[in-house]
């Protein structure tokens, strides 16, 4: 992530013990792997990772925000809903260092929405596979040609491709 570019303001509150919070504001892009298995009726778990590479728990509090706060600027789409949303903090020892190391972890849950695409891939999908079925099975015309068949077979595989695209 270049902080440069993602860097939209600092600020920091310094209270009267000498203790620094510093409120940083970023925008990052943020991806998932997808278990595409069971779409477009699928759920996807996603997780986020904070954490501090160069300071450990005795010079850095790493801690989350209350549940409520976390999603009060979540932005609904229409494609997916969040259907579970929790935030859970570890601390990491490592053999080189006497303190641990604090990170925090968003966990979302997000389903998807599969009615777009059962109106546009399912259903079509389906009509043209019948169409194509029943063209197949269809007998010759009375002259005994069968370009009648054959542009019903280019037209529907000709549909397929325009759909899966």
């Amino acid at each position: 992530m270049n902080v440069e570019e993602n860097e939209m303001e600092t600020n920091a509150i310094v209270d009267s013990s000498g203790r620094v919070m510093l409120f940083r504001s970023m925008i990052t892009d943020i991806s998932c792997n997808l278990n595409l298995q069971q779409f477009p009726f699928d759920q996807q778990i996603c997780f986020v990772t904070f954490a501090s590479w160069s300071m450990d728990g005795s010079k850095l509090d790493l801690s989350a925000t209350p549940k409520t706060d976390n999603l009060e600027l979540y932005i609904r789409n229409t494609e997916w809903s969040l259907t579970d949303f929790r935030v859970k903090t570890y601390q990491k020892i490592y053999d080189c260092c006497p303190h641990p190391f604090p990170d925090v972890t968003y966990f979302m849950v997000l389903r998807r929405s599969p009615s777009y695409y059962i109106f546009s891939l399912v259903i079509p999908s389906a009509f043209i596979t019948v169409v194509t079925i029943v063209g197949f099975f269809t007998p010759h015309s009375t002259t005994g040609e069968n370009t009648e068949k054959v542009s019903l077979g280019v037209t529907a595989l000709l549909s397929m491709a325009i759909i899966s695209n």
